[in-house]
């Protein structure tokens, strides 16, 4: 299931943009932090796959919080959105964390609603046409000609591994290996 953590301490902006995102995204499953240790925590213990943080936390900014993120190895390059009604933080936001976007407050409903479709639905969407195309490429075959003339199909899932040799082929299959002669690789 996607992810996203909203990292908001006004809790009825919090609150307002949780809508907004379940209005066009209702698969998604939303954490909430009111502060930077709280959302470490959340973080820490769960899945995110995007991120919406104040970029200026009470207690805390919203830039440490990302940079402390982005030292998380499964997080390097998970989306950072930042929220904020500070526009002068925005390119040191982009220099320092690599953040993926931003959103003015207060929260434009269509705004919102470009950037979800931009990130969540395009992600979601090339997830479906990748598992689509993997199970037509896993039937797919491969015919080569054997040295005796035989014409062999090998599908394209069973080959582990192949080895060249000037113009022969091995194919390393799970049910042997087929050599192919004199072939061209052009």
């Amino acid at each position: 299931m996607y992810s996203i953590i909203i990292v908001e301490d006004d809790s009825i902006q919090r609150d307002i943009l949780k809508r907004m995102i379940l209005s066009v995204c209702d698969f998604v499953k939303i954490y909430e932090a009111d502060s930077e240790m709280s959302a470490l925590e959340i973080i820490l213990n769960n899945d995110i796959n995007m991120f919406l943080i104040d970029i200026s936390l009470k207690q805390s900014s919203g830039l440490d919080l990302a940079m402390k993120i982005r030292s998380i190895s499964k997080y390097e390059f998970r989306q950072i959105i930042f929220l904020t009604t500070h526009m002068e933080y925005i390119t040191q936001a982009f220099k320092q964390t690599h953040c993926y976007d931003y959103i003015v407050k207060p929260y434009d409903k269509n705004d919102v609603q470009a950037m979800l479709n931009k990130i969540i639905l395009n992600e979601t969407s090339d997830l479906n046409n990748k598992a689509d195309n993997y199970s037509e490429e896993k039937d797919k075959e491969v015919v080569i000609t054997l040295k005796n003339g035989v014409y062999v199909g090998i599908k394209v899932n069973d080959i582990i591994f192949i080895e060249v040799d000037g113009k022969n082929c091995d194919i390393n299959t799970y049910n042997g290996v087929y050599t192919a002669y004199n072939i061209s690789l052009t």
